[in-house]
Parts: structure tokens; sequence; C-alpha cells
């Protein structure tokens, strides 16, 4: 979202409440460039309590092992097909087109953060 919003890179020392403030104040900046009708309306538009928060973060908490489940089942799907490939014929660029990705997906973490987004 911040290289979608043209945002440079954070210090390491910034808060959470101030990157989400600067992040409001250029969401606020953003919205008021598109048509009127271009947003739909919240699905949400109370305040949530303490406790629908801790449900919400149960839910989240069920979601990520099941999501965490059906990565490691993809890529396990993944690994066989790429091997079956490489057992039938020696290809070497497959391997190496197939190393870095494979890297790059295997490294990717989702937080909660991601999915209230």
């Amino acid at each position: 979202m911040l290289v979608i919003l043209k945002f440079q890179k954070p210090p390491d020392n910034i808060s959470p409440d101030l990157l989400f403030s600067r992040l409001e104040t250029k969401l606020s900046e953003v919205l008021k460039t598109v048509p009127p009708n271009h947003l739909d309306k919240p699905l949400i538009d109370v305040e949530l309590s303490a406790k629908q928060w801790e449900k919400l973060g149960q839910l989240q908490e069920e979601m990520h092992k099941e999501y965490i489940v059906r990565r490691e089942m993809l890529l396990k799907r993944l690994d066989v097909t790429v091997q079956s490939f490489l057992v039938r014929t020696n290809l070497k660029i497959l391997v190496y087109t197939y190393r870095p990705i494979y890297s790059m997906i295997t490294s990717l973490k989702i937080v909660q953060f991601h999915l209230v987004v």
C-alpha cells in the first residue's frame, strides 16, 4: 500500500501511530481526487467493542492457520510438479527460474493488518 501511495521507506524508529496517521492523511488526499461514487459504502460503519475486536482476532487466527495449511499444500504441489518435469528431462533453465520464485513465495508473511485491509 505504501508503495502504491508513493511513500518513501519509513524510518525504522517510526511508531505505528505516526505511520498510520501519515497514511490516513495521504489517503484523504487521494480520496479527494476520485469521482464521488467511486467507492462503495463500508461494510462496517460502527466502532467495534473490545469483545468484537477479540472475536475478529480469533477469526483472523483461524483464517491464518487455514492459509498456512493451504499455502504449504500448494507449495508441495508446485515442488512435485517441478520435480516431475526435472525427472523427465534435465531442464536446467527451469531450475534457475523456479528456485528464485520459490524462495520469494516461501518468504511471504501475512499478518492481521493485511486481512483487515
